[in-house]
């Protein structure tokens, strides 16, 4: 299986993402933390980040986070308090995050795992859990919803229980809302597993972000 351009993509997003908590920890957040958006340019650019200074830069950062925002989901609704029973076949690592783009190609080049989808609707999870102190570190595991695959695959990982809160509702997004939607993690909840959805239907590929809190 190739992996997709998206997919691909979100190699890049976890890069960035993850060496931003690497650098800003939460204990280290202020309001002239680093956004996202300047990493990202500073990252691609190689240019120096250059510190706020004057009340129009608040006022970009401000309308920045106000849209990332827009795209989240604030309020727990009854479901977001189910019991986690999801059920994943694919490759578990613990790893540093800097190195995701290995296992998705492992993940990718599962040949078994290919064969094995039954539908043409299926969705593709990729779950950071048991993250270390400066979330540079985590278990990942990629993998399908075991519901669409047929009886040669078995189980490999169980979504960790808790309350979910959707970070990103299903639709098509460009890779910066996807950052964004990182940047709204609450890391002071008591975080136990962020979970990346990418939902196929045919051709057509949609993309949700949930967090998983402590009850």
């Amino acid at each position: 299986m190739r992996l997709s351009l998206s997919i691909v993509t979100t190699i890049i997003i976890a890069l960035v993402v993850w060496l931003i908590m690497l650098w800003q920890p939460p204990e280290s957040w202020s309001d002239n933390a680093m956004s996202y958006e300047e990493l990202l340019a500073q990252t691609f650019s190689g240019q120096p980040r250059a510190e706020p200074n004057s009340g129009m830069e608040t006022a970009k950062n401000d309308a920045i986070n106000g849209a990332s925002l827009s795209r989240s989901s604030d309020v727990e609704t009854p479901s977001d308090h189910r019991k986690n029973t999801l059920a994943i076949a694919g490759v578990n690592r613990r790893i540093a995050l800097v190195d995701i783009g290995p296992l998705w190609l492992e993940f990718s080049e599962n040949k078994h795992l290919e064969r094995a989808i039954s539908t043409d609707t299926f969705d593709v999870y990729a779950v950071f859990s048991k993250f270390n102190a400066s979330y540079s570190v985590a278990d990942v595991s990629i993998g399908y919803d075991l519901t669409a695959l047929n009886d040669s695959v078995a189980s490999t990982y169980m979504l960790p229980k808790g309350k979910l809160h959707t970070l990103l509702v299903a639709g098509h997004y460009q890779n910066i809302d996807i950052v964004g939607a990182w940047e709204n993690i609450d890391y002071r909840r008591g975080l136990i597993a962020v979970i990346e959805k990418r939902h196929f239907n045919g051709d057509d590929e949609t993309v949700s972000l949930q967090a998983i809190y402590q009850e």
